[in-house]
């Protein structure tokens, strides 16, 4: 097994598109109330990235991430 193969099953079992929450959204059997927890989790997650980068003295990707443009 060469190294690429090494870090693909490592990385596999964090693979998000393969856990039942994004499997159902992909299906379109997500609850509508599961999808509504979810946005209200991702918008405040969205919301304190500025200050997550400003931490860490990487100023140029916190102004990025105070546009929002990319996430909406």
């Amino acid at each position: 097994m060469n190294t690429k193969q090494r870090l693909d099953s490592i990385l596999e079992k964090w693979d998000l598109l393969k856990h039942p929450f994004y499997q159902a959204w992909s299906a379109g059997t997500l609850p509508v109330e599961a999808l509504k927890v979810y946005a209200s989790e991702y918008g405040a997650f969205i919301n304190i990235l500025e200050n997550g980068w400003k931490t860490l003295d990487d100023l140029e990707t916190a102004e990025e991430e105070r546009d929002n443009s990319g996430h909406n």
